[in-house]
C-alpha cells in the first residue's frame, strides 16, 4: 500500500486509499453510457469486473451490491 501512495505523490496526485479507488471505479462504471445512451455495463457485470481489476479483501462484491441496488431502482 505504501508503494501506491509513493507513486501517487511522485506523479503529482494526492494520497488516496485503495478502498476509495474501488468506489470511484464502481461509480464510473454505473454511470458509463454506450453510444446509444444505455448503460455500458449491466448490473451483473460490474462486481466481476471490479473484482478482476482489484484483488480486494472480499468486500468488493458487498460494496457493489449496495451500489447496484441503487442503480436498479433508477433504471
Amino acid at each position: 500500500m505504501a508503494k501506491l501512495q509513493r507513486k501517487l505523490v511522485k506523479n503529482g496526485f494526492r494520497k488516496i486509499r485503495l478502498y476509495d479507488l474501488r468506489h470511484t471505479c464502481c461509480s464510473l462504471m454505473i454511470n458509463a453510457r454506450n453510444r446509444e445512451g444505455g448503460p455500458a455495463f449491466s448490473p451483473k457485470e460490474i462486481p466481476d469486473k471490479i473484482a478482476a481489476l482489484i484483488n480486494g479483501d472480499g468486500q468488493v462484491i458487498n460494496t457493489n451490491k449496495i451500489k447496484l441496488e441503487k442503480l436498479k431502482k433508477t433504471v
